[in-house]
């Protein structure tokens, strides 16, 4: 019996009627008659509602013949009635009749059209269980010759000819037929439903092909079948919106995919922005962190007025309420009280919307409104980069501002009308001006320097003289008579002054000089310090006959008052008394290392008979002023504080420093603003209190009690946890961590909290023991061991337990996410009983982890637990944490607990769009997000509509979408705002988001069952709570800003880039006859017949086809007597247009006959920003002899990017060119023969490559060696053939190395040959007889550039060290992270890329770095290419320029400078920038560019000799006779130049040229504390030649108290004496970068001449020499003049007291200052006892160039 009659018989069933098939037959239980002619179809099915859907245009699908009756098809009526893998062409529209085609009935509607959530899960888990039940069953019955699919569709085919069906299509009684012969029934609810998910058409039917395909085909074939688009939804285009196939958006480098249940509408929802809105209703937190005054005032009303982040807060404590001023978009630096203590001042950073401002808003609440009356005015402060201090004067008029540029400049203003200048100048009227004249601004009265520095405040704050001077031109206002600036070692006294009796305004500054304050004198009372805040006494006695205040109170940075006079000798120092402790350390205003508080806070009471002082020691001093002004008459006065009072240190342990303190107006009531970012209040009934807390570190960590919805819980990078209570809007608890809290997360009970901390620690904490302040507040296990782990080594941002608390999930920047068992059997099998132990470490991620969200809760698989994860490298993976494997396959149905992940389906259109001129959005903007309440009803029972997500960014903003957030783009609020009159207010235009924050916001949640959002800042310190609801009013926020009066900017024009003359490109031939031409000067030796030649270039019209490039040109050719004539090079350049798309230009040149043209060359530097050029063609016509020849190639890319070169060769004829063609691009075969070293360790496993170079200039590229498994093992020879094209006639050097890879890469190479198989020519490479090892840290790198040897056995080219010099420009910012290479271009050819980097930072802001690289002789250089590769986390940089010196010829260097023309500060090499380079090449600065001259000055070794006044230097030359002076440049680069002992160097130009210096005019301006100034000595020298140097000896006071009492002086250069005696020595050492390179050893030299030797000179300054990577330059004097120096001893004496005293020096330079003389001796190598080469602690120099001394 066969098999199928056996089946059959087995089943009861019949085989009538039936192909020989596997299949079962009908059951006989059935029931069903099979018709001819009629379907038993069932009733009607659903026509696609709450079913997948998918695009109409899907074609990746079988085609299946459509019946006669089919509608031809269309576009469907509705996208989102399409089903998903539905196919219109194939199968026309979905039906969506309310009939039945076939039987007529009515329609039924598709499962979950009506029903409910739980309906659609169980139908939904009913229709998988049947089609896997369905997939075992044909497993079953399928064999080798019959698949599953074709067991299936054969069914299909007999049950629709049986019942007389239509072939390819079922109706639903055949559907049910073909699962009842497979055993499987089916009800009519579930047939409907399988119909409603695969589709029918109009007839009834679904496609045969379609159910097969969805059916059998794995998970992952289904989803790769489905279409693919790229970038999210697009905002109105409705019909996409049902697209639910795989989507690629940026920045995600994971393609998503819409839940199978998608609702198109959803993504409508997405394209609107949110009803619900965001209003403030708390801040958390006090900006007392990085404040320069004082920023804490009570106003008028009782209330407190500070900042936090960008917000101004009034603060009610009575009622604990909080009222917001939103005019700010970026920090709050600085805010000053008005005297009627109603309105304030505040001042902020520049921000990408515009530049600095100053609002001036009123702090009185509205008693209708509930809000605060809100801005005054409004000051823009355009080029500076903030505001840092404000101050109204005692009227309030007038209001000083002071921003910090670099010469913190002072404003004064008369503010009202000043704001209501520039309201004119915005256009509020019609017919206003835009531009004022030049010089004139009504309002502005005075502005001047208030000091020097760099970004960082120098100056700290502003205070007016309350009590005033009359003046005689304005006796009622002598409140605006004086101001003082203080700040770092410094306060200065800017006095009112009229220009006559008409001048009605005046102006500030001293003794008639505008703009000029007076600087205090600390001498002889104190050295200067720096003064951290002030008070002006009441007037008593004496003073108040003078009708005004004389005395000033200072707090410095040691804890001491100052008491200073004010009078005819201007403002001086008295008395110092000792009033506060020094305190705890915290960063320095002026950048740099921890220093002390000191009293950075005073106040006089309004009785004004007491002065309050806040220290850093966290005290609290009340001082009668009438003890102060005594004190100041009297040095003997004794004067201490009658009342001291201390705040509660944190943890009971240190007071926190006090930033900020202002006195109630009726009681005794003080309050103060602390570092630590809290507010503390100190009155008579409670003492010192609290009234506000705040973190003192970056907060990062964010996370929402579970079942305390109202709780949250913040932690900052200072090491403390916060618990917060929402509702009553105050610290719950705090507790000290010991280490750095980036992220928390609560367990799902809320009993625990885990803590993932900045240092690599996870911390479990029980949350019960925190709120009631119990011991043991980290959990412990049964065996007393603390649940505090280490196994990360950085930082872990995320921690989320999962939802059923079993698992915990910890993401580190270790690229891992570890997963915990939380009750030690979460996992059977897998766990190990014991209490948060490590089940897994999930790898997968190449970046740091940067969000997690859990899968949702499922009752019915209580086990289920999957995680979706994102990183820096913006991958989206999913892991299953029980097994700790990675999830591949698409979760496009997974639903997610939260949605924190950044990257998904669910969150594509959160990604900004940049707008333009701002930087291009990248996936680091979005910091975090999250999603609201699930629908359901709040707390208030009001039903939430959809759900929201919160999103937060780098630019400071809050943005709350719609969730889903699917569009492109997505809309968000806040929204632009208008009032209209008579209406409410609408958000119309731009989404902008909300402004509360001042930089990143790094975190977000909801809170309070979705009430509220809460996010944190991460500088600004601060936690904002948001309230979520319909009637939440948009922020005013700032406005568009007014247009602001253009400030008129000077260029100075940009010398044009020149290319230097060389012989690059000629043959021999070519540069005898050139060099035949000239003598030893390079004048003609004889005069010839000179021809008079047009060069006619054409350059091609295509995309990118014009250059920028320098462009030159070259001729030979053959004279009537054989000999070789020559046109040499020359630039070709008549117009600054040259060269364009399309052009045709022509030069004319005067040159020698040629005779025959043979050949010319053609090309370009390939310098500045777009090089490439495409050569169409030269023509060249001699006028003279009455020639023209049009030269070939044409048409033709000298473009390095596009694979060719820089340079051509044309010749005279077509033929000529083709030949010469030709001949470089015959393939030759080479032989590489390369022969490891036989000593231990030689060989490699690393991959090696070769690159040859040709006579040509052609290069192989890099070709790899490899042919076996064991090539270049020790003592071995491989060979290796190479076809290579295009090298001409001979190899001219080559290079070989290899990438480090493998376990043993160091490689010793012995031997190198190449030999020609068409010539038989071989080359041996002179390579070292011990061989040269290559390995990554070695003096050779991994590479090594070889050179032939002649036929002598000797090199054919030398080896060349090229110094090279990168200066990165002292901009914000201008330093680089990524990878820094160089590629230099001489007439030899190029060096190829080099790779600059040492082992410390290199290529900071401000920086020289020195590289010394080894390569051929290149000859004179034409143009270096220098960029980076965008690598790092800050990868722009900004070049200022670099200077390449050859090491054997060190008199002579050559400078590229890197600025761009109109742009001052160098050339930015980076993505965001404009045009978006990162590479550049440069040309070397022409001859007729100016020069740049190093400088270096030495302040003399003697008491008071440094000077903080800002020097100036004047060059003068002597050039044909007559006298050249540059302008005066000023030298100060640091705020610590010129300090006692130092020698330093500065760089100024371009200056044209000067000829022959003779004389310098140098001196100061007398500005400063300390301003006088005695100079040692100066030397000048041009950069291109650094060895000669100009000395001018001075030796004298720069002084007005000194002699010569001037402050500045012409010096003449020192003249020279070669027969002297006794000289000065000028010796520069540098010390290399090379680990441990430094010596603490006493190092010496002895210098050796034709005269003898001048003996050891020790070598040794005041300050630390010798360190690694450092240049130290010494001055020895009357040291024995040995004429012209031989050679140098350098050595040391071995004197350390730990460590190896060896010293690893780089080079040494020594220059004879009687003489002239410099000499550079080159070292690179240890001198030590225990170190090689030398094993010596003395080692003898010869110079550059010179055999070395035995």
């Amino acid at each position: 019996m066969v098999p199928n009659e056996q089946a059959g018989r087995t089943m009861g069933m019949s085989t009538r009627g039936r192909t020989s098939s596997n299949l079962p037959p009908p059951a006989a239980s059935s029931g069903r008659a099979p018709a001819s002619g009629a379907s038993s179809s069932g009733t009607g099915a659903a026509s696609g509602r709450g079913a997948p859907l998918s695009s109409k245009n899907w074609t990746v699908r079988p085609v299946v013949k459509k019946r006669d009756s089919l509608p031809a098809t269309r576009i469907p009526d509705h996208e989102q009635d399409l089903p998903a893998l539905w196919s219109t062409s194939a199968w026309g529209d979905v039906r969506r009749g309310r009939a039945d085609p076939i039987d007529g009935k009515r329609f039924r509607p598709a499962v979950g059209a009506n029903d409910n959530a739980r309906d659609k899960d169980v139908v939904a888990r009913e229709l998988a269980a049947k089609e896997a039940e369905l997939k075992k069953k044909l497993a079953a019955f399928a064999s080798f010759n019959q698949t599953e699919r074709d067991l299936l569709k054969q069914a299909f085919e007999v049950v629709s000819r049986e019942m007389g069906g239509v072939s390819g299509l079922c109706s639903r009684g055949e559907f049910m037929e073909v699962w009842d012969r497979l055993g499987t029934r089916l009800t009519p609810k579930i047939a409907d439903a399988f119909f409603a998910k695969y589709g029918e058409d109009r007839t009834g039917r679904m496609p045969v092909d379609l159910f097969v395909t969805a059916a059998l085909e794995s998970r992952n074939r289904i989803i790769a079948m489905e279409e693919r688009r790229v970038g999210a939804y697009e905002a109105g285009a409705v019909r996409d919106y049902a697209f639910s196939g795989r989507i690629k958006y940026f920045p995600c480098r994971k393609g998503v995919y819409a839940p199978s249940a998608w609702d198109p509408k959803l993504a409508a929802r997405s394209a609107k922005p949110p009803k619900e809105g965001l209003s403030l209703e708390w801040v958390y937190g006090y900006g007392g962190l990085s404040n320069t005054a004082n920023n804490l005032f009570y106003n008028e009303d009782d209330h407190a007025v500070y900042y936090t982040a960008a917000v101004g807060i009034v603060f009610d404590r009575h009622v604990h309420k909080q009222y917001f001023f939103h005019g700010h978009d970026n920090d709050i630096k600085c805010m000053a009280m008005h005297p009627d203590k109603r309105i304030v001042a505040t001042g902020q950073v520049g921000s990408t919307t515009g530049p600095p401002i100053v609002c001036i808003w009123d702090t009185t609440v509205n008693k209708k409104t509930g809000q605060i009356k809100g801005r005054v005015a409004q000051l823009p402060f355009e080029g500076a980069p903030a505001v840092i201090c404000l101050a109204f004067s005692e009227d309030g008029e007038r209001l000083v501002c002071i921003t910090n540029d670099l010469d913190h400049t002072v404003h004064v203003f008369d503010w009202a009308t000043a704001d209501a200048t520039l309201n004119e100048l915005a256009g509020t009227r019609k017919g206003a001006p835009t531009e004022l004249e030049t010089g004139v601004f009504p309002g502005l009265i005075t502005v001047g320097k208030g000091g020097k520095g760099d970004s960082f405040p120098h100056v700290y704050g502003v205070s007016w003289n309350p009590y005033g001077k009359y003046d005689k031109y304005d006796a009622l206002k002598n409140e605006w008579s004086e101001f003082v600036t203080y700040g770092a070692k410094h306060v200065k006294l800017w006095r009112l002054h009229h220009s006559d009796k008409n001048d009605k305004i005046g102006f500030y500054g001293k003794d008639g000089k505008q703009g000029v304050g007076e600087m205090g004198k600390f001498s002889p009372t104190l050295r200067p310090t720096d003064i951290m805040s002030t008070a002006w006494l009441p007037p008593r006695g004496e003073d108040q006959a003078l009708n005004g205040g004389a005395i000033l109170v200072t707090g410095t940075r040691e804890g001491d008052v100052l008491l200073w006079n004010t009078g005819k000798k201007g403002l001086n120092c008295v008395r110092v008394l000792e009033a506060h402790g020094k305190g705890p350390l915290i960063p320095a205003l002026s950048g740099g290392d921890l220093t002390l508080s000191g009293v950075r806070a005073m106040m006089i009471r309004d009785d004004g008979e007491t002065l309050v002082t806040g220290g850093g020691d966290g005290k609290v001093l009340w001082w009668a002023t009438a003890a102060l002004t005594g004190a100041t008459r009297s040095a003997s006065f004794k004067c201490i504080p009658h009342t001291t009072r201390s705040l509660t240190g944190d943890d009971n342990k240190t007071p926190p420093p006090i930033r900020a303190l202002d006195c109630h107006k009726h009681s005794s009531d003080v309050m103060l603003g602390t570092h630590r970012c809290d507010i503390w209040e100190i009155d008579d009934v409670n003492g010192a209190h609290p009234m506000a807390y705040g973190h003192s570190g970056d907060v990062r960590a964010l996370a929402v009690h579970p079942t305390e919805k109202h709780i949250f819980a913040t932690g900052s990078e200072a090491g403390r946890l916060h618990i917060w209570n929402a509702k009553l809007k105050m610290l719950k608890a705090k507790v000290n961590l010991h280490h750095p809290a980036v992220g928390c997360g609560f367990s799902p009970d809320g009993k625990h909290v885990a803590v993932g901390c900045k240092d690599g620690c996870l911390l479990i904490l029980n949350y019960k023991n925190i709120v009631n302040g119990y011991f043991k507040q980290v959990v412990q296990r049964a065996d007393g061991s603390r649940c505090e782990f280490h196994h990360c080594n950085e930082a872990i941002d995320e921690v989320k337990y999962s939802p059923d608390g079993a698992l915990l999930a910890a993401g580190s920047h270790d690229n891992f996410i570890d997963i915990y068992d939380v009750t030690g059997s979460a996992v059977p099998g897998r766990s190990n009983g014991v209490l948060y132990h490590r089940l897994h470490r999930l790898k997968g991620h190449s970046s740091y982890i940067t969000h997690l969200d859990w899968s949702a809760y499922d009752p019915k698989q209580p086990d289920r637990r999957v995680l979706q994860s994102t990183c820096g490298a913006y991958e989206l993976l999913y892991y299953d944490a029980n097994t700790g494997k990675q999830v591949r396959h698409s979760l496009r149905d997974e639903r997610w607990d939260t949605q924190t992940c950044t990257l998904g389906f669910s969150v594509m259109g959160i990604w900004p769009k940049s707008k333009p001129g701002e930087k291009a959005a990248d996936g680091t903007d979005i910091n975090a997000c999250d999603r609201g309440p699930v629908p359901g009803r709040d707390a208030m029972g009001r039903r939430n509509k959809g759900e929201l997500l919160a999103v937060v960014d780098d630019s400071g903003r809050v943005k709350l979408f719609n969730y889903p957030c699917v569009v492109k783009h997505a809309p968000f609020r806040r929204m632009e705002w208008h009032d209209r009159p008579g209406l409410a207010r609408k958000a119309v235009g731009d989404c902008v988001g909300y402004v509360a924050h001042s930089s990143h916001v790094t975190n977000v949640r909801f809170a309070n069952d979705g009430a509220h959002v809460v996010t944190v800042g991460g500088f600004d310190r601060a936690v904002m709570q948001w309230r979520v609801d319909e009637d939440a009013i948009e922020q005013k926020g700032a406005t568009k800003r007014r247009p602001e009066p253009r400030p008129y900017v000077t260029t100075e024009p940009q010398p044009k880039v020149t290319v230097p003359r060389g012989t690059g490109g000629l043959t021999a031939a070519e540069a005898a006859a050139l060099a035949a031409e000239l003598d030893d000067d390079g004048e003609n030796q004889k005069p010839e017949e000179k021809c008079e030649y047009l060069v006619t270039v054409v350059t091609g019209d295509a995309k990118g086809a014009s250059t920028d490039a320098a462009v030159t040109f070259s001729a030979a050719g053959a004279r009537t007597d054989g000999a070789t004539a020559v046109i040499r090079e020359v630039p070709l350049d008549n117009a600054p247009d040259n060269f364009q798309r399309g052009n045709t230009d022509v030069f004319k040149l005067t040159a020698a006959d040629i005779g025959t043209l043979t050949h010319a060359r053609i090309g370009h530097n390939g310098a500045g920003d777009s090089p490439g050029w495409l050569l169409q063609s030269v023509t060249l016509t001699n006028v003279t002899k009455g020639w023209e020849k049009t030269l070939f190639p044409q048409h033709v890319w000298l473009d390095k990017s596009r694979g060719g070169e820089t340079h051509v060769t044309l010749h005279a004829s077509q033929a000529e060119a083709e030949k010469a063609r030709a001949s470089l691009l015959v393939d030759k075969k080479y032989v590489v023969s390369v022969t490891t070293a036989d000593c231990k360790g030689a060989g490699t496993d690393a991959n090696v490559w070769i690159e040859l170079f040709g006579v040509s200039g052609k290069s192989s590229g890099t070709r790899a060696l490899d042919n076996a498994m064991n090539n270049f093992e020790r003592g071995k020879t491989d060979r290796f053939e190479l076809e290579i094209a295009g090298l001409g006639a001979g190899i001219a050097r080559a290079r070989i190395g290899h990438d480090n890879a493998g376990f043993g890469s160091s490689w010793c190479v012995a031997e190198v040959h190449v030999r020609t198989v068409e010539t038989g020519e071989e080359i041996a490479f002179d390579l070292p007889h011990a061989g040269v090892w290559l390995e990554d840290g070695s003096p050779a790198g991994t590479a090594v550039d070889l050179f032939p040897l002649g036929p002598d056995g000797k090199p054919t080219t030398r080896t060349v060290t090229y110094k090279v010099e990168v200066h990165t420009a002292d901009v914000k910012y201008a330093g680089t992270d990524a990878n820094v290479f160089v590629e230099l271009l001489g007439a030899n050819g190029s060096s190829g890329r080099r790779p600059l980097s040492t082992s410390r930072d290199n290529f900071e802001r401000g920086k020289k770095d020195v590289f010394f690289l080894e390569m051929p002789d290149l000859g004179e250089l034409s143009a270096i290419k220098i960029g980076h590769d965008n690598a790092g986390l800050g990868p722009g940089w900004c070049l200022d320029r670099v200077i390449v010196s050859d090491e054997d010829a060190p008199g002579e260097a050559s400078v590229f400078d890197a600025s761009v023309k109109g742009k001052p500060g160098g050339r930015w090499l980076d993505k965001s920038a404009d045009g978006g380079a990162t590479q550049c090449t440069l040309a070397p600065l022409a001859a007729d560019a100016g020069s740049y001259y190093g400088i270096e000055t030495m302040t003399s070794d003697a008491m008071f000799a440094g000077t903080d006044a800002n020097v100036c230097i004047t060059l003068i030359g002597l050039k044909d006779g007559k006298e050249t002076r540059s302008k005066a440049m000023k030298l100060n680069d640091s705020s610590n130049n010129f300090e006692r002992g130092a020698l330093e160097e500065f760089e100024v130009g371009p200056i044209p040229d000067l000829g022959e210096l003779v004389a310098i005019e140098i001196g100061h301006d007398g500005s400063g504390i300390g301003s006088g100034w005695r100079c040692d000595h100066v030397a000048v020298w041009d950069l291109t030649q650094p060895d000669a140097r100009f000395h001018f000896p001075v030796d004298a006071w720069f002084d007005k108290n000194e002699p010569p009492n001037k402050t500045t002086q012409l010096i003449s250069v020192a003249q020279l004496d070669p027969d002297a005696e006794f000289t000065a020595y000028r010796i520069d050492a540098h010390t290399s970068d090379v680990q441990d390179a430094g010596t603490n050893a006493t190092v010496s030299v002895t210098i050796f001449g034709e005269r003898g030797d001048t003996g050891a000179l020790t070598l040794d300054t005041t300050a630390d020499n010798f360190v690694r990577s450092s240049e130290d330059s010494f001055t020895v004097a009357n040291a024995r003049n040995v004429g012209a120096i031989t050679h140098v001893v350098l050595g040391h004496d071995e004197s350390q007291l730990m460590g190896d005293p060896s010293w690893h020096v780089a080079e040494l330079k020594v220059h004879n200052l009687k003489t002239g003389e410099a000499v550079t001796f080159p070292a690179g190598f240890w001198i030590g006892k225990e170190r090689e080469p030398h094993f010596a602690s003395h080692v003898a120099l010869a110079p550059a160039g010179k055999q070395p001394v035995t």
